[in-house]
């Protein structure tokens, strides 16, 4: 019910409420039973007939309202007026005009209500009621609802956890790239270190030592006969330099002339003793390789081994085709299988031989390998396999002889290893 001013009307006036939208509405009350529209809604709303003996308002259908309050001139209806059916009889909201007219009821038919000309009903300064909604009834959740509302929460909480593990995981995945990273860096940078010596006894310590001594003391013994071969005022004091039996060599550039240069090549101890084998370069033309021994009588030269440079011996041994033997200072290894392949091709007779190439042991000898033929039975045939493991060079002194087929030709045969510091077997 809409709410109405507080203030007593100056004359007597019928206040009601249209039927149809609710709003408060009044008119003088010479006005009483006339019919017009709502200024509102526009439906036809008749005006109640005025108040009963008692003080309450009556429409023309005898419904009785509660009494006016004097003081505010309105008619306060209780909340539940209307529900116990205090309802007009003839009036319809939803009817138009059409609907409550006097076609409507041919039998009862009364006389049209007057209508002014001017609309008597004014509305009421009174806010619109405010019609809310029925509420809804609220299904209850099926069973399968319930699960997939338990799932959604579950995935929805699920969520952050898989974030956060993600997260871990690539935070566990940098530092094992990084920690992968620092350990390359430092395995490399452990590799390019050299390894600290290894921690020697001091008597090993002390036998390095006396060795690296005597080394030093055999490089300076060889460096001095070396100086005096190449200074030397005479051809017969070289002879004095050189190891008994071996012929003396030629004084590089002849005697009186400038001494030739040399430098140190290096040193090695030989096998079983505490002697060693050092080897100087002397800068002639073309160079020579001047090997050095330690003697009890001092260091002496290996004078059969520069004289094999200075007169080429060995090249001229192998370009003879077949006259006599000789002692060589070489290099051997086992043949090369293409050599000794084509060489058993064109002489079937050297096949029961074992073949082992002999190359030359200093620059200056100037010729290439060739090969030699070892009887499998004989001595030197033992002593070359005692590096038969070893396929590298071995320096040797060999004595080395050619051999005559009476039908296939000539060969070289190497007789027997020279017992030499040279040789390493």
């Amino acid at each position: 019910m809409p709410d109405f001013p507080a203030t007593a009307p100056q004359e007597p006036l019928l206040r009601f409420s249209c039927g149809s939208c609710g709003h408060g509405l009044e008119a003088p009350a010479d006005c009483a039973g006339v019919e017009g529209p709502c200024p509102m809604c526009g439906v036809e709303v008749r005006a109640p007939h005025g108040f009963t003996g008692n003080g309450s308002a009556a429409d023309h259908s005898g419904i009785h309202l509660p009494p006016l309050n004097e003081e505010t001139g309105l008619v306060e209806l209780p909340m539940d007026f209307w529900e116990a059916g205090a309802e007009l009889p003839d009036f319809d909201p939803t009817e138009t005009k059409q609907e409550v007219g006097p076609s409507k009821n041919p039998q009862t038919r009364e006389p049209d209500p007057p209508r002014l000309k001017e609309n008597p009903l004014e509305v009421l300064p009174s806010p619109p009621a405010v019609v809310l909604p029925a509420p809804r009834q609220r299904m209850l959740p099926t069973r399968d609802e319930e699960e997939a509302q338990e799932i959604a929460g579950d995935r929805k909480q699920a969520f952050p956890l898989k974030f956060f593990d993600a997260a871990v995981m690539l935070l566990f995945a940098g530092t094992l790239a990084m920690g992968g990273a620092a350990l390359a860096f430092t395995q490399s940078k452990h590799d390019a270190t050299p390894p600290p010596p290894p921690e020697l006894s001091k008597q090993v310590v002390e036998r390095m030592q006396e060795v690296d001594r005597k080394r030093d003391l055999a490089v300076a013994e060889g460096r001095e006969t070396v100086r005096r071969w190449v200074t030397a005022p005479a051809p017969d004091t070289v002879a004095a330099l050189c190891l008994p039996g071996d012929p003396a060599p030629l004084v590089p550039g002849g005697v009186g002339a400038t001494p030739a240069d040399f430098e140190f090549i290096q040193a090695r101890r030989l096998p079983g003793t505490e002697q060693f084998l050092t080897l100087f370069e002397v800068l002639a033309d073309p160079p020579l390789v001047a090997p050095v021994e330690q003697t009890p009588a001092g260091a002496r030269l290996h004078g059969q081994a520069i004289r094999q440079q200075q007169e080429g011996t060995l090249a001229t041994f192998l370009a003879s085709q077949g006259r006599g033997e000789a002692v060589f200072y070489v290099l051997l290894r086992h043949g090369p299988a293409t050599m000794a392949q084509e060489l058993v091709r064109t002489r079937p007779d050297l096949g029961q031989f074992i073949h082992v190439a002999v190359e030359p042991a200093f620059p200056a000898d100037g010729t290439s390998a060739c090969l030699a033929c070892l009887k499998p039975e004989s001595e030197a045939a033992a002593i070359f396999a005692k590096r038969a493991h070893d396929p590298g060079l071995r320096p040797a002194v060999v004595k080395l002889a050619w051999r005559q087929h009476r039908e296939s030709g000539n060969y070289i045969e190497l007789v027997s290893f020279e017992p030499n510091a040279w040789s390493r077997h």
